[in-house]
């Protein structure tokens, strides 16, 4: 697993090489991760693993406590 600090770096490195006319297949490669790993990284905002679900477990469980609301 990649600490945080090192993934932002990773993107940031991996953007500049595309704004410099790099593929990004090229770019990924060349900093050693796979686009899809580059692509879930972008997609979750650098978020370490396992926070979004966290937080969408915990909002499910706590709908179940809200009261219901009945039609106008």
């Amino acid at each position: 697993m990649t600490a945080l600090l090192e993934r932002q770096g990773l993107v940031e490195m991996v953007k500049t090489a595309q704004a410099s006319g790099a593929r990004l297949h090229s770019a990924c490669a060349e900093v050693g991760v796979s686009v899809r790993t580059y692509q879930r990284w972008i997609d979750g905002k650098y978020s370490p693993p396992g926070i979004a679900h966290t937080v969408n477990t915990t909002l499910r469980a706590l709908s179940g406590l809200m009261p219901k609301r009945t039609g106008r």
